[in-house]
């Protein structure tokens, strides 16, 4: 009695074969059969090529998408450092004037309510804040 191992190989070797007699509709001669049995394989080859072909485009694809992303990420991220620096380096009235109007988004009006001050200081803060910290980055880091 066969394993299953041994069907396996047996079926491995002999399934050409048969699609070759079934192609050939049950009736072929050894030469047909052996003709046909080699067009399927080199069918089959390139088959097989063009579907590595197809996967290592995807991978490649996939992996400069990657890099493009850590890239982009790794910037973003030097970037927002070197605005945090820069505005650390403004000073306490008017980084608390910008971070609450530019980074969270308040209005003069609301920021102007909040900090006690008028929308005229609010907007000179800012104007003069704008200033520094595009000095601060040109000075260090260009």
């Amino acid at each position: 009695k066969a394993t299953k191992k041994q069907q396996s190989q047996f079926l491995k070797w002999f399934q050409p074969i048969l699609d070759a007699l079934k192609q050939l509709g049950g009736s072929g001669k050894p030469r047909e059969v052996s003709d046909k049995i080699a067009q399927n394989l080199v069918y089959d080859h390139f088959r097989k090529v063009a579907s590595d072909r197809r996967m290592i485009q995807e991978l490649s694809n996939h992996t400069c998408e990657l890099y493009w992303h850590s890239d982009v990420l790794i910037e973003e991220k030097e970037q927002n450092d070197i605005l945090c620096c820069a505005i650390e380096s403004l000073s306490p009235q008017r980084k608390k004037t910008f971070v609450y109007c530019k980074l969270e988004g308040y209005s003069y009006q609301k920021a102007s309510e909040v900090l006690g001050i008028s929308q005229a200081t609010i907007n000179t803060h800012i104007t003069h804040s704008f200033r520094l910290l595009k000095s601060y980055v040109l000075r260090n880091y260009c």
